[in-house]
């Protein structure tokens, strides 16, 4: 592994900048790398809700090791998210291209985000997707009419959306719920938690 991460890197840069691609051959080496995240993911998403379940369920203070690793995956997202946007906000990447509404929405939009995607719909919907809100251009009030508008005469929207991805966080959440929940329910909730590897 110490070998073909550097290796990997070596070609792609030499591939880069010495060899230029088409966007098909790169899809053909792109290929085995799809197929290598796929098999991941599908062997992440049920290992970590199974083993936070089964993590939270088999300690006899269950409830206040579920409260402080609830807790510190929040605290530490945040902390995270923070230092990701500070960072963002001292080097500005992209600001010859962005206008102050649109850096504002932003910087909004991924704590709203964060938040939205801590309390996942459902479970099933948290292993595909996750909560994504966009900037859209809409027409201004009394505008509606004109066929072309120029970005003056359009106001910004805020349109909440779903995009592909696992929502790796709700799905840590959901379990240390389902952990603290199942014991409570008495025999049923024990024979699930058995079931579980």
């Amino acid at each position: 592994m110490c070998l073909f991460c550097p290796a990997g890197f070596g070609l792609g840069m030499i591939l880069k900048y010495y060899l230029p691609l088409s966007e098909s051959q790169l899809q053909y080496i792109n290929f085995p790398a799809d197929l290598l995240m796929n098999m991941l993911q599908m062997i992440c998403i049920p290992f970590v809700v199974t083993s936070v379940i089964t993590g939270v369920t088999s300690v006899e203070a269950s409830r206040k090791i579920a409260v402080r690793t609830l807790l510190y995956v929040m605290v530490s997202t945040l902390l995270a998210v923070a230092v990701g946007l500070i960072l963002v906000l001292l080097m500005k990447p992209g600001a010859a291209y962005a206008d102050e509404d649109e850096e504002f929405f932003s910087s909004a939009m991924i704590f709203r985000d964060l938040i939205r995607n801590l309390v996942p719909s459902n479970l099933i919907m948290a292993c595909f997707r996750q909560f994504k809100a966009e900037i859209r251009y809409v027409p201004a009030p009394g505008d509606e009419e004109i066929p072309r508008m120029t970005e003056d005469k359009m106001e910004i929207k805020l349109v909440d959306s779903y995009v592909p991805g696992s929502n790796i966080l709700g799905m840590i959440v959901w379990a240390l719920i389902a952990g603290i929940l199942l014991p409570k329910t008495g025999k049923p909730g024990k024979t699930l938690v058995n079931l579980l590897p």
